[in-house]
């Protein structure tokens, strides 16, 4: 299963740094070391390259989610500000609560509001675009091939953009692995996605050789080992968040298996209704038969009630030919040669 997959991601042990854990990601994007990770990956999210790379950010403080315990064990926001007015928010959600379609516009929808608080002066025409990317570490849209996916206000006929406010990425993870099978990474965004991964070994290691930021983002995670306290809210955050896997996935397995059940209920129901429904055919045929049956019976009864009054009848006219005959004194061999009848039955049945 796709979960499966997301299990073995996340689940490094404790000689490893889960890369994806709450207490690492914001320690490597927004911990303060650098801005160059946050643009890095910014950069290779938008598909950024040449004139229009971001050089530059501004960190935004706090977070949009609130303090839901479920949700801040798996989920991180990083909110940044550019040169030219524009908000990029970072989401990383790792575990999938299957409301991931509706949150995710959720949190764009509340970032964006924040920029026109009560008492302030920005008008409408000045509110500069907010792009939220969503980092995931599970499949989220499994009608979508590309482990990319960006989506924004558009006209539903014409595909034209109603304004350029609203951009929401997808980026999943275990697709993307998936996708990538054994090959090489190409692109910076690639790159990450493979760092992001947890990748380890040979093709980690060469990722690293072509990619400075991740050779340093590499220095960091040992910098990250000598920290005990960041060390210790991450295996505290690590535990929680393997425990609250589980639990997800234990619960998604019950719910997959009581979906099963009623599945296999409704299957079994509708073969019962086209079995009865078969068998009402059948009775509704066997009717039918039995009818046609009772008509032919009813037809052969008349034909043989018809055949008999034409017996009566022919009898009747022979009868009334022989006695005609006799009364002319017509000799009785010719008589029985005409009638078919023999002198003997003429004389006993028609002479008094």
């Amino acid at each position: 299963m796709y979960e499966d997959l997301t299990f073995k991601i996340i689940n490094v042990g404790d000689n490893r740094i889960n890369r994806l854990n709450h207490r690492f990601a914001r320690y490597l994007l927004a911990g303060g070391t650098s801005k160059s990770f946050l643009i890095s990956f910014i950069n290779a999210a938008l598909l950024f390259d040449g004139d229009n790379r971001i050089v530059d950010l501004e960190l935004i403080p706090g977070e949009i989610h609130g303090e839901h315990s479920k949700i801040k064990i798996s989920i991180l926001d990083v909110s940044a500000k550019l040169a030219d007015g524009r908000t990029i928010d970072v989401e990383l959600q790792i575990i999938n609560y299957h409301d991931f379609r509706k949150r995710g516009p959720f949190y764009w929808a509340k970032r964006h509001s924040l920029k026109l608080l009560k008492g302030s002066k920005t008008t409408f025409s000045e509110i500069k675009p907010t792009i939220t990317i969503c980092l995931l570490a599970f499949d989220l849209l499994e009608e979508e091939e590309p482990y990319r996916n960006s989506y924004s206000i558009r006209n539903d006929k014409s595909g034209n953009r109603l304004c350029e406010d609203m951009s929401i990425i997808y980026l999943e993870i275990p697709k993307f692995i998936r996708l990538l099978g054994a090959d090489h990474p190409r692109t910076g965004l690639e790159r990450w996605l493979l760092y992001f991964s947890n990748e380890e070994g040979e093709r980690m290691e060469k990722v690293m050789a072509e990619d400075d930021v991740l050779a340093m983002a590499k220095e960091i995670e040992l910098s990250f080992w000598g920290n005990e306290e960041e060390l210790e809210l991450y295996f505290r955050q690590q535990r929680l968040l393997l425990d609250e896997y589980s639990a997800e996935h234990t619960s998604e397995i019950r719910l997959t298996q009581e979906r099963e059940k009623t599945e296999q209920e409704r299957k079994r129901a509708e073969q019962e209704r086209k079995r009865a429904e078969q068998e009402r055919k059948r009775a509704e045929q066997e009717r039918k038969r039995a009818e046609q049956e009772r008509k032919r019976a009813e037809q052969e009864s008349k034909r043989a009630e018809q055949e008999r009054e034409r017996a009566e009848k022919a009898e009747l006219a022979v009868l009334s030919m022989i006695r005609n005959m006799l009364k002319l004194g017509v000799d009785m061999k010719q008589i029985a040669q005409v009638s078919g009848y023999s002198e003997e039955e003429i004389r006993k049945n028609y002479i008094p």
